[in-house]
């Protein structure tokens, strides 16, 4: 890139985003092979952007992380609370924004993203070329913010559900046949 930025506020994006109308990409940790922060022109990274808190918000308790948060800095955090993610990867040390915009799975049936109940981005007006903040908590703009692969804008905010803390028990079983191992799926599955 010509210019590598790491933005210390919202403001700071809002600011990058205006100087430089859709020439910006944004990098996370670069744990996924993908050419999609190759850039000639800005590239962003998050990675002053890192606050995490937990919030009570009727009746559910919620972590909500900057987008450059590491996700192991999410963990610790809700480690205090005895809560963790429903989902949780091998790799934590992707940042919040990285995992849910490339679909990062994790130790449960669903991505990560999937647990994604806000997203807080900076991007372009629809019309014209005026950045703004936008908060998006529902429908299809929740759903396509969950794995956008920074498509929608800068992510600066993500809020996930939680769930008590839980511990993982890995066992090995060795069978003879693909059917013994077919016949223990409901069991195991």
């Amino acid at each position: 890139p010509q210019r590598y930025v790491s933005p210390g506020s919202e403001q700071e994006v809002l600011t990058l985003l205006a100087r430089h109308p859709r020439q910006v990409r944004v990098s996370g940790t670069r744990h996924a092979w993908s050419p999609l922060i190759q850039t000639n022109d800005v590239l962003i990274v998050l990675d002053r952007l890192t606050d995490v808190r937990v919030v009570h918000t009727d009746g559910r308790t919620l972590v909500k992380a900057q987008g450059g948060c590491p996700i192991w800095k999410v963990l610790e955090a809700l480690n205090e609370h005895g809560l963790t993610l429903p989902s949780v990867g091998l790799i934590t040390a992707q940042t919040v924004a990285g995992a849910i915009s490339t679909g990062t799975h994790g130790s449960g049936r669903s991505s990560l993203s999937h647990f994604v109940q806000e997203v807080r981005l900076a991007c372009y007006e629809s019309h014209g070329t005026a950045p703004r903040i936008v908060t998006i908590s529902s429908g299809p703009e929740l759903r396509a913010a969950r794995c956008s692969l920074g498509c929608m804008g800068v992510i600066l905010e993500v809020t996930f559900s939680t769930v008590p803390q839980y511990h993982e028990c890995e066992q090995l079983m060795t069978v003879k046949w693909l059917e013994q191992a077919l016949e223990q799926e409901s069991e195991w599955p």
